[in-house]
């Protein structure tokens, strides 16, 4: 499992060539109950790549991890790719439904027992971005480098999304 949170990276690379960034791009993200924000074709998609509590259980103590990671493309994934196929990163909540709050007092509603974050290039219907954000369902992040799932965690039900950002979210589901 990946409970613990690593240094920080100093610097993202985009390509095979090692071409690093530069210092002013930013990436957002919407994190909260991802059904909100995808439509329901790509939500069925979703859905069926979220790991569920017992499958984090049975992780624990175990060398296996639990991949938090999913497509919404799934013929369009290029492993030499990081971007492609849509990724996005989904966790459950400790006791599904309800609402559940970030360290900072925001507050996530969640209607499918999970909470994710997803680049907001990746949501195909912008209206439902900007509602879902307008009725508080979920929040934008912004970050100077991307995140990906070997910065997010699940740990005695706090979720943790880019653990190695100062925008980090964690979010305690087990209250």
């Amino acid at each position: 499992m990946r409970g613990v949170a690593k240094p920080a990276v100093f610097c993202y690379y985009t390509s095979m060539e090692k071409q690093p960034m530069t210092e002013t791009e930013t990436f957002t993200y919407f994190c909260g109950d991802l059904s909100y924000v995808l439509t329901d074709t790509e939500w069925d998609i979703a859905a069926g790549q979220i790991p569920t509590r017992f499958d984090i259980q049975n992780a624990e103590g175990s060398d296996e991890d639990v991949d938090y990671m999913g497509w919404l493309d799934l013929d369009d994934i290029d492993i030499f790719n990081e971007h492609s196929g849509r990724p996005f990163i989904a966790m459950p909540t400790m006791f599904g439904d309800g609402c559940y709050y970030d360290r900072t007092g925001n507050k996530y509603s969640v209607d499918s027992g999970t909470i994710g974050l997803i680049d907001t290039n990746y949501v195909t219907d912008t209206d439902k971005l900007q509602d879902a954000i307008a009725q508080g369902l979920g929040h934008l992040i912004t970050v100077s480098s991307p995140i990906d799932c070997t910065e997010c965690y699940y740990l005695d039900g706090v979720l943790c999304f880019g653990a190695q950002h100062v925008e980090c979210v964690e979010i305690d589901s087990d209250n």
